[in-house]
């Protein structure tokens, strides 16, 4: 039985091996292992999943704005947006009234005047954020590499029989690097 990557890997086994200089198969489970744990720390401390994912009837809160905030970052495709027109029921919201935010890409912004009306779930939309391995932002890959390194690097003496214990029981992993939070603040999930 081998760790299987995870599908918010920010990497993949190959571009691993090339960054590690090693192509050898034993250090795979190692190698997952590794991609797996810091992933999950990325995503966790900037607040979303950073690889691209589809999300669906997921449901938002009117700002009384023209910009409706989605709670990831690099929203990518709107699918559906809906508001709520009676307490158990939503209607489409025409797409002339509204566009992804190509700027900050935080959501959707509002067409002409249109604003997006103050309220508590009275939004639900499904759309696509972030981003995809081969067109992850630099900074967040250099970042993520040197974490890597260090987590490899602390646990190159594991053997394969230990990393399996391990990947289901959550090794807990030392904090992130001060370097790796000034780099990850850019990418953080901003709440309002």
């Amino acid at each position: 039985m081998s760790i299987a990557l995870k599908s918010n890997a920010i990497i993949d086994l190959a571009t691993a091996q090339v960054y590690l200089d090693n192509s050898s198969s034993d250090a795979d489970d190692l190698h997952h292992l590794g991609i797996n744990v810091v992933s999950a720390l990325f995503d966790s401390f900037c607040g979303y999943q950073l690889i691209e994912k589809a999300y669906s009837a997921v449901r938002l809160n009117g700002t009384g704005s023209d910009l409706l905030r989605f709670n990831v970052r690099n929203v990518t495709a709107i699918t559906l947006l809906e508001y709520r027109s009676s307490r158990s029921n939503y209607t489409e919201l025409s797409t002339t009234l509204y566009e992804v935010d190509d700027v900050n890409r935080l959501g959707a912004i509002g067409f002409g005047g249109y604003t997006f009306s103050r309220g508590v779930n009275n939004y639900r939309t499904s759309f696509t954020s972030g981003w995809t391995q081969t067109l992850m932002p630099g900074t967040i890959l250099d970042a993520f590499f040197k974490e890597f390194k260090r987590f490899v690097e602390k646990r190159g003496d594991l053997t394969a029989e230990n990393l399996r214990g391990q990947a289901t029981k959550g090794r807990t992993y030392a904090n992130l690097r001060e370097e790796t939070i000034e780099a990850l603040t850019a990418y953080q999930l901003q709440r309002i």
